[in-house]
């Protein structure tokens, strides 16, 4: 499988993410943590705006992609609601890209370079994050990784009632 390394998303990058989100199951599934920012179909036009929003000074979010030996892009996540002033931030869009590539490790070494730049490089203190219950490979990855468990929600999404768990880690857990 080789390293993984983050980088930022860019314009360039669009036409394979939206390739990826391409339902509304999946777009609200990928958007739930980081808040209800895109609607469906998902375009070039909001991803572009959403990238714009990432280029401010301190930005709120980081708009990563991950990618290969090769240089391909194989996941999409960000660094949201960063708080630079009581330094914590939302883990959320953490999309491992081809269906083929899910369960390999790819989430693994996302979340764990992740995590490397939000506490090491940002002095992050606190990462938090929520995920669906029923997406347990996600859950076990997390807590293999430090995050616990620190309250459930549901919602009605789809016509069904989903469950979200919210999950945190800080610095030193880490």
């Amino acid at each position: 499988m080789g390293e993984i390394r983050l980088v930022d998303f860019d314009e360039t990058d669009c036409a394979q993410l939206t390739r990826w989100v391409n339902d509304e199951g999946e777009r609200l599934f990928w958007q739930w943590g980081g808040g209800a920012v895109f609607r469906f179909p998902l375009d070039d036009a909001q991803l572009y705006a959403h990238i714009q929003s990432a280029r401010a000074k301190n930005p709120v979010r980081r708009v990563l992609k991950a990618v290969d030996d090769a240089g391909q892009m194989v996941g999409y996540l960000e660094l949201n609601r960063i708080d630079y002033e009581n330094r914590a931030a939302l883990v959320s869009r953490v999309l491992v890209g081809r269906l083929t590539n899910r369960g390999k490790g790819f989430g693994h070494q996302m979340a764990s370079a992740l995590l490397d730049l939000a506490f090491a490089e940002m002095d992050i203190q606190t990462l938090a994050l929520e995920v669906f219950d029923f997406n347990q490979g996600a859950l076990r990855l997390y807590e293999k990784l430090g995050f616990t468990r620190d309250s459930q929600h549901q919602f009605r999404v789809l016509g069904e009632m989903w469950t979200s768990i919210r999950m945190s880690l800080n610095r030193r857990q880490w």
